[in-house]
């Protein structure tokens, strides 16, 4: 693996972190609050980038 495919692996990674947290960061998020943002988002475990899925706890996007 190459510098170029680790900065582009590191990108995805980067972006789908965002995508889970940008809401609360613009205050857009639709619960009451962020911790019920958090709980909601992680009540089902996700699909990372790389197709692995992983349970999240709310404290981790904390």
């Amino acid at each position: 693996m190459d510098s170029t495919t680790k900065l582009s692996d590191a990108a995805v990674i980067a972006q789908f972190r965002l995508a889970i947290i940008a809401p609360v960061i613009h205050d857009l998020y639709p619960d009451v609050s962020r911790n019920a943002y958090y709980r909601r988002i992680t009540e089902k475990p996700l699909t990372l980038p790389d197709g692995s899925v992983f349970q999240y706890n709310p404290k981790t996007i904390n």
